[in-house]
């Protein structure tokens, strides 16, 4: 997973009230606020593809594709910035929330999931016939949650659970793919991608070999009539044609032409054009 961007959650607190009608109006730009009381302030970042939301008792939460750091840096300039429109800012309680892989973790081979789910560590979640079978897996001694934190995805740890150290959990789906929730850093998701691969291993599916093949290894069926262009075949439209008619669309040598011809023309005393002219005739 080396090179998938990270998704990141974190919250930092101003320490003051802050009125958001006019940090929208005169601090922040390509920011927007809806009209009800407890509505935040968003404010989308121009240099990472994240928001930022500013609550007016001074909580400010941000969420995107970035980093940690530059989530911190971009909560810093914030703060910074309603400090100097005149409000008490104090940047404090920096916490990230929650780090996750943009896209889940998807193993080379197939999974069974059945038996995936009957591992001691396991639980098996199918909330409705309409939806997928999942298979939550903890990954031992990896990570802390805090407490209260709403894992977002397809289930919510804490709620069902009731516990404040959650740590990082797996989520497998019927096809293989891992998604991994609870994590605080890109180490934490790494540590749990390593318990997790080896249990995956463990509940492959294995390759099935055909036991008319002897060694495993079947070779291509070459059709007749099909020619070559390039290295790729030509394939015919239409209806399936019969085998009499596939011999026909082979070529003919021409030695197979030109021998009856000189045979006919030797037995009848006449030259070859002569009969290739009552050939021509005939078939007008």
């Amino acid at each position: 997973m080396d090179g998938v961007p990270v998704n990141v959650q974190a919250e930092a607190d101003f320490c003051c009230g802050l009125d958001l009608a006019r940090l929208c109006s005169r601090a922040f730009l390509n920011c927007e606020l809806a009209r009800h009381t407890k509505a935040p302030l968003v404010i989308q970042l121009r240099r990472s593809r994240a928001s930022m939301k500013l609550m007016c008792n001074g909580e400010a939460f941000i969420s995107g594709m970035c980093t940690v750091e530059e989530a911190r840096v971009a909560l810093k300039k914030a703060a910074r910035r309603c400090k100097l429109f005149g409000w008490p800012v104090k940047f404090k309680s920096f916490k990230v929330r929650l780090v996750r892989w943009i896209e889940p973790y998807r193993p080379k081979f197939p999974i069974d999931i059945l038996a995936l789910g009957q591992h001691p560590s396991a639980e098996i979640r199918q909330s409705s016939a309409s939806q997928p079978l999942r298979v939550l897996l903890p990954c031992t001694g990896v990570g802390a949650a805090p407490a209260g934190v709403r894992i977002e995805g397809s289930f919510e740890l804490e709620g069902e659970q009731e516990t404040p150290d959650a740590g990082v959990w797996a989520e497998v789906s019927a096809d293989g793919r891992t998604r991994f929730h609870g994590a605080l850093s890109v180490e934490e998701l790494k540590q749990a991608l390593d318990v997790i691969a080896p249990i995956l291993e463990d509940h492959r599916i294995q390759d099935v070999v055909d036991p008319r093949d002897a060694d495993g290894d079947r070779q291509p069926v070459q059709r007749r009539g099909l020619g070559t262009r390039k290295g790729l075949p030509l394939k015919r439209r239409g209806a399936p044609l019969s085998r009499e008619a596939l011999e026909l669309e082979e070529p003919i040598p021409l030695g197979m032409l030109v021998d009856p011809l000189l045979a006919a023309s030797a037995a009848a005393s006449w030259p070859v054009s002569a009969l290739l002219g009552q050939v021509t005739e005939k078939k007008e």
